[in-house]
């Protein structure tokens, strides 16, 4: 994961006691020797107004922000207006802010996790405690920053026709495609539906010697035995023909190119059998490089006639072993661990873009959901999910719901929960909008509580800045 390697803090407080306490953190994360046995830091900063602070953000960029309750909700941003809170929240990636208080207030620990703070702590507070929650910071950070990079990342593995792989199998996938894609031998894709077989099949053909020739798919689905075998084959008999007589068949448009066999199980035997005779006799026009892919691993070492109605994918045995000189499983995408993150943080920025809109990332509850649900579709329902969540948020941050998963990350459907949900968020929005983002005023407005109100504003994971930013536009 591609991150910066200068990482910085900055100290807001008047006094020192907030440095010491970074110092004693950062001094614990070093050997007897002096080696680096944590999480890196290159610079501490330190600044005694919230103005002071609100430059220092905006020009050094800092990873996190320790800041002292007071000076975190001053006015300082040069206009008396906004806090420290908000300036970070004009900063595209903000960084990590953690407040720190002298004392217990629920009210004000409330309105700094609601106005996007990282963590609120009372002081005092041991080292061992504090260096923990600034390591947690800065790794949270780091994990920002790398799906922020996220499209260096993506041109790197361009070759695989921007397919995203950094869990293990995904990576072993990726380099047994620059293996064998320099050979003419037989590749055999085994996956679920979406998890990317063709996408593969495109980039074992691209990084091949047949990389200008043509790339052909044939698909088993559908199709009667005679239809297949003609599509496969070509049409001998009645019709349009080429020089050698015979009706071009796929594997004659893939000629000096790659042939990929769609679903190749569901061929009928006796085509299996042909195709096993054509690769056998690879002296033979046309020359076609065969790719073939399966939704399930296949029995495999049956004749033809054996094994049909027994529930799992038959595959001729001969063909097996021509086809299957290299075999490439695809995990489904629930099984792929961060990779659903950048994918989704992908797509977010694709659809982003095309759609016009600006969106910071996904809350947690979205995160949540997309980590723990069962993604049926892999990846092409993960693409649609994220599209239709562009669309409809109306936050800086997705939410599961705009996701249309619940918190399990399973599908919701339009419920009686789900309405009164749509109507509640509607009926807070509109009060903070009257409000101008005025917590109590809103609170007010609708009869509840402010702590019941900042719930709210997490719950629907809002962004308080944008509308205390209403009162600043002409």
């Amino acid at each position: 994961m591609s991150v910066p390697e200068r990482k910085v803090i900055l100290v807001v407080e008047r006094e020192r006691a907030i440095s010491a306490l970074v110092t004693d953190a950062i001094a614990g994360w070093h050997d007897a020797s002096g080696r680096e046995t944590g999480t890196g830091v290159d610079d501490v900063r330190r600044s005694d107004t919230s103005a002071a602070a609100a430059v220092a953000i905006r020009m050094l960029r800092p990873d996190v922000v320790v800041a002292d309750a007071e000076l975190a909700f001053e006015g300082g941003a040069g206009d008396g207006e906004m806090s420290l809170l908000d300036v970070i929240h004009e900063i595209a990636l903000p960084p990590k802010i953690i407040v720190v208080a002298d004392r217990e207030d629920l009210e004000l620990a409330e309105e700094a996790i609601g106005l996007g703070a990282f963590n609120y702590c009372v002081r005092p507070m041991g080292t061992d405690e504090f260096s923990a929650l600034l390591r947690q910071a800065l790794h949270t950070r780091e994990l920002e920053m790398g799906m922020e990079d996220l499209p260096g990342r993506l041109s790197s593995v361009e070759r695989f026709e921007n397919l995203v792989g950094s869990c293990d199998a995904m990576r072993a996938a990726f380099s047994a495609v620059v293996r064998v894609a320099a050979t003419d031998a037989g590749v055999l894709l085994v996956g679920e539906s979406g998890t990317g077989k063709r996408l593969i099949a495109r980039a074992i053909h691209h990084l091949s010697r047949r990389s200008d020739r043509p790339f052909v798919v044939v698909s088993s689905t559908g199709a009667t035995p005679e239809v297949m075998e003609e599509e496969i084959f070509g049409r001998v008999g009645p019709g349009p023909k080429d020089a050698s007589g015979r009706g071009s068949g796929r594997l004659e448009q893939a000629d000096r190119g790659t042939l990929l066999l769609e679903g190749v199980c569901g061929l009928p035997l006796p085509i299996q059998a042909r195709l096993s005779a054509f690769l056998r006799e690879r002296e033979s026009s046309p020359d076609v490089r065969v790719v073939a892919s399966t939704d399930r691993p296949p029995g495999c070492g049956v004749a033809p006639g054996a094994g049909e109605g027994e529930g799992c994918p038959t595959l001729w045995g001969d063909l097996y072993y021509r086809l299957g000189v290299v075999t490439i499983e695809l995990p489904p995408l629930r099984d792929r661990g961060e990779d659903i993150a950048i994918m989704a943080r992908a797509f977010l920025a694709k659809y982003s873009r095309e759609h016009g809109r600006t969106l910071s990332g996904f809350g947690r509850s979205a995160m949540a959901s997309l980590m723990s649900h069962g993604w049926p579709g892999n990846v092409a329902e993960l693409e649609a999910r994220v599209r239709r969540a562009v669309i409809l948020s109306r936050g800086r941050l997705v939410s599961a719901a705009d996701l249309g998963l619940n918190g399990n990350g399973r599908s919701s459907d339009r419920s009686l929960a789900e309405a009164r949900c749509e109507l509640e968020r509607s009926m807070v929005t509109g009060a903070l909008l009257q409000a101008v983002g005025n917590v109590s005023r809103a609170a007010r407005a609708i009869g509840v509580s402010r702590p019941t109100m900042y719930d709210l504003i997490r719950k629907y994971e809002l962004d308080l800045s944008s509308f205390k930013g209403l009162a600043r536009r002409p």
